[in-house]
């Protein structure tokens, strides 16, 4: 019942995600969600560390792709902020927006991994369409009271699957 709601990898940012395990998985690309995952929720601007390890992973030879449930204007933005192609209005947790994503890329299910930081979206449509899903904790706790009740729930969920913290 928890299955489709529990993570590959619980990490506790980004840059703690092996490329190396990915690569081993025979995983070449790499879909993010924004907010939360990559920046401060509604932020604007990346870290230099998050700019730096997005480069990294580029010059590694994965691609990358921000899938974002966020508006046209902004998703689009950042991601050409990172030179990266972007899927705005992705529907998470539809499947639509990570097909497009995985499209743009010419990658199948297999071959990509989902990284976001809520289990009812990221994850869940990352599970939904094979790929392999990455959950990093939140960067910042102000969140919208929506997303916090949802956290309450995303404790219980993997407390019960017994998931626990990697890197």
């Amino acid at each position: 019942m928890l299955k489709p709601f529990v993570p590959n990898l619980l990490v506790h940012a980004v840059h703690n995600i092996s490329l190396d395990e990915l690569r081993a998985r025979d995983i070449r690309g790499l879909l993010f969600d924004l907010d939360n995952t990559l920046l401060a929720h509604y932020g604007n601007e990346f870290t230099a560390e998050v700019t730096g390890w997005i480069q990294q992973v580029r010059d590694q030879g994965f691609q990358v792709c921000i899938v974002s449930n966020g508006p046209s204007h902004r998703t689009l933005l950042l991601a050409d902020k990172l030179g990266v192609p972007g899927v705005p209005r992705s529907g998470k947790p539809r499947r639509r927006g990570l097909r497009r994503a995985l499209d743009q890329l010419g990658l199948t299910p297999a071959q990509a991994a989902m990284v976001g930081d809520q289990i009812f979206t990221d994850v869940w449509a990352g599970n939904r369409l094979g790929l392999y899903t990455i959950l990093v904790a939140p960067i910042e706790v102000r969140e919208p009271w929506f997303i916090r009740i949802k956290r309450l729930l995303e404790v219980v969920v993997l407390r019960l699957a017994g998931v626990r913290e990697r890197g």
